[in-house]
């Protein structure tokens, strides 16, 4: 993981950047809590934050993990400070001071956009659920993202090329709900600019270009997208004011300022190749699916099984690190945070998969938790109540709970 020397050197690298990342956005301003595996230390807070924090020099500490920390995000603090938060442990140690301090920016943005028209930056992230990925959609996805590349790099007039990328999604769209649509919108303008921010400082944008995405990584992708239209904004002039005060997303902007520009045309095998492809990965795609889930119920390790009549309710989960597996079934691959007025559980850095209580995978609730591959798990019941304890998951069951030991761990239903 990078070191404290060099978070020192980023934030000192952000404070030399001139304030032309966006309006009224400055990064050093923003208060930045990391967890480095050891203590949670929270930096650019002049302020005491309330609790057990402890004065470092010009920062503040606490031994132990942060509760709101689980992913590099935005999070609130018990007095309500807003901070940009890291996993320092999580990074590689080969990160560069630009790379470190492109990252920091991108938090630190999250922060801005809660206080700055929040409504501006909102994304229902349930609507990936039940997203199509079918052939025609997929096909279309990959010759926007094609299209894209070829504007972004400047290959003949970029504005037709933008032009067509706009063409494809319009027909991709066609296959969209509004719900599903407003999704990729949504997340381009909160991801995506977080994402068009960190790559001014990084440089490392748009000379890369936009890979061929996963199937299943809608939402990953509207990263790129995003950071992709904000670029191409750029070569328009002046935009962002513009796009503050309108209600328009980024691609309905670009569309207007390229009004009256004819889309360029991939070559007919290019559709056609695009076309076979996005086939192979829908069938691929299903098949990935099935694995996953034969993989995760395979882990050596104990596995758990909670069954509960009444609906257990999604708290919070990471969702760059979930995939649906069909029949109201979700793997979360990294972090889960789940309960109800009886049971309160979570799952860091330990695969669960979940059971839909209706018709949708998480907005109905779970009707059944299963946690596999454990190690070293401890169950006991105290004053009435249940808890249970293993590598990256714990589970706390109040009242009536009627627990089964089995050969390959504990089967626990709850009326």
């Amino acid at each position: 993981m990078p070191d404290l020397t060099t978070l020192a050197a980023a934030l000192t690298m952000l404070a030399e950047w001139p304030g032309t990342l966006w309006p009224d956005f400055l990064p050093t301003r923003i208060p930045l809590v990391v967890w480095d595996g050891v203590q949670t230390t929270l930096f650019q807070s002049a302020a005491a934050p309330s609790g057990e924090w402890r004065r470092q020099q010009d920062r503040w500490a606490l031994p132990y993990r942060h509760p709101a920390l689980v992913a590099h995000t935005a999070v609130t603090l018990e007095d309500g400070t807003d901070a940009a938060a890291l996993l320092l442990n999580d990074l590689p140690g080969s990160m560069t001071v630009p790379e470190l301090a492109a990252l920091i920016a991108h938090e630190a943005f999250h922060v801005y956009q809660a206080s700055h028209c929040p409504e501006r930056w909102q994304a229902d992230e349930l609507a990936v659920f039940g997203y199509p990925l079918t052939a025609p959609v997929l096909a279309a996805r990959r010759l926007e993202t094609l299209a894209l590349n070829f504007a972004l790099e400047g290959v003949g007039g970029w504005e037709g090329h933008a032009a067509e990328a706009l063409q494809w999604r319009h027909y991709r769209f066609s296959h969209l709900n509004p719900v599903q649509q407003e999704l990729e919108r949504g997340l381009e303008r909160r991801e995506g600019l977080a994402q068009f921010v960190e790559s001014k400082i990084s440089g490392r944008f748009p000379g890369l270009p936009l890979p061929d995405f996963a199937p299943e990584a809608v939402r990953g992708r509207c990263y790129g997208t995003g950071a992709a239209l904000a670029h191409l904004l750029d070569r328009s002039g002046e935009w962002q004011q513009a796009f503050m005060q309108s209600p328009l997303s980024l691609d309905e902007l670009l569309s207007a300022w390229l009004a009256g520009w004819r889309p360029e045309a991939h070559p007919s095998e290019l559709v056609a190749q695009a076309h076979s492809e996005a086939g192979q990965d829908a069938d691929q795609l299903q098949a990935a699916r099935l694995r996953m889930m034969h993989d995760a119920l395979a882990r050596p390790g104990q596995t758990l099984t909670l069954s509960s009549g009444k609906p257990l309710w999604p708290q919070g989960f990471d969702p760059q690190n979930v995939s649906e597996l069909g029949g109201g079934r979700v793997m979360h691959r990294r972090y889960l945070k789940f309960g109800n007025a009886q049971v309160s559980g979570e799952a860091l850095g330990q695969p669960v998969l979940t059971g839909a209580a209706g018709v949708h995978p998480l907005q109905h609730g779970f009707s059944s938790v299963t946690v596999p591959g454990m190690e070293s798990a401890r169950l006991q019941k105290e004053a009435g109540a249940l808890y249970f304890e293993a590598n990256g998951f714990q589970l706390r069951i109040s009242g009536a709970t009627e627990v089964t030991a089995t050969p390959e761990g504990w089967e626990i239903r709850l009326p």
